[in-house]
C-alpha cells in the first residue's frame, strides 16, 4: 500500500488489518498451495509453510525500463515509473499514462499508482493532451 498511500496512512492501515487478525507476510514468494484434508490451505512460502483458511496476494507491477533507454525516458528512482509532467508528457510528443507513469499528484506529490481508475483517468487525459488540449492532471486517485 505504500505505493498508493502516504507512509503514515499505509502504516496505519497495515496495523489496522493486523489488529483484525490478518497475518501479513511481506516480501514473500508463494511456491505452491495445496488443500489439506480438513479443507484448509497449506501455503509453501519458499521454505516456510503456513496453514490458513484464506490467502490474499498483493502483487506490485514494475514497468519494463528497456524502453526508457531507447527512448531517453527519465525513470523515477523512488517510484519506478517514467517521469511525466502534469500533462503526462514524458518527452516532447511522447506521453505515458497508467501505472507506468510517475506523475505529480497535486495533493500528494510525485507518485505512481497501480489502479484501473488511475489508468482510465490518466489515459484519457494523455489522449486529450496528444490532440493539443494542454490539460493538467487534477484528479485525486482512489484506491480500494
Amino acid at each position: 500500500m505504500a505505493k498508493v498511500l502516504p507512509d503514515y496512512l499505509s502504516e496505519w492501515t497495515t496495523e489496522k488489518v493486523k489488529s483484525e487478525g490478518v497475518n501479513i507476510i511481506p516480501n514473500s514468494r508463494i511456491k505452491g498451495v495445496k488443500k489439506t484434508e480438513e479443507g484448509r490451505l497449506s501455503v509453501d512460502l519458499s521454505g516456510k509453510s503456513i496453514e490458513t483458511d484464506h490467502v490474499v496476494v498483493a502483487v506490485g507491477v514494475e514497468p519494463d525500463h528497456t524502453l526508457a533507454s531507447a527512448s531517453k525516458l527519465q525513470v523515477d528512482s523512488k517510484h519506478g515509473g517514467y517521469t511525466v509532467n502534469e500533462q503526462f508528457e514524458a518527452q516532447p510528443n511522447l506521453w505515458v499514462a497508467g501505472d507506468a507513469a510517475a506523475f505529480l499528484d497535486p495533493q500528494l506529490g510525485r507518485r505512481r499508482v497501480e489502479h484501473h481508475d488511475h489508468a482510465v483517468v490518466s489515459g484519457r487525459l494523455a489522449g486529450e493532451n496528444m490532440t493539443g488540449a494542454n490539460k493538467a492532471y487534477t484528479h485525486q486517485s482512489m484506491f480500494w
